[in-house]
């Protein structure tokens, strides 16, 4: 399973609403949008995740006993396979569908 990629996914079809008022118009809740959008935004997106953020942004999150925010780091050990990253993607963007 591959967790950063499915939360990521549920939020791809929101991002295209920021290009609106661009001429990159994009309607990521139909079917070809959530092929052609969603897959690429989530595996940018995931990258930026795991190797960009988790191991900064750790840092400077507080310990809030129980609930450990600083173990956010271990993203950054996250290891990519190509076609789970996409299968996941793929569902976390469909997922809204299936409300």
């Amino acid at each position: 399973m591959d967790g950063v990629a499915l939360v990521i996914g549920t939020m791809a079809p929101d991002l295209a609403y920021a290009l609106n008022g661009s001429r990159l118009r994009v309607w990521a809740h139909g079917f070809p949008g959530v092929v052609t959008f969603c897959i690429p935004a989530t595996l940018i997106g995931s990258w930026i995740v795991a190797r960009i953020l988790a191991p900064v942004v750790a840092d400077h999150l507080p310990d809030l006993g129980r609930f450990h925010l600083p173990d956010w780091r271990g993203l950054a050990t996250h290891r990519f396979v190509l076609w789970k990253t996409v299968v996941w993607a793929e569902l976390g963007a469909l997922s809204r569908w299936a409300r």
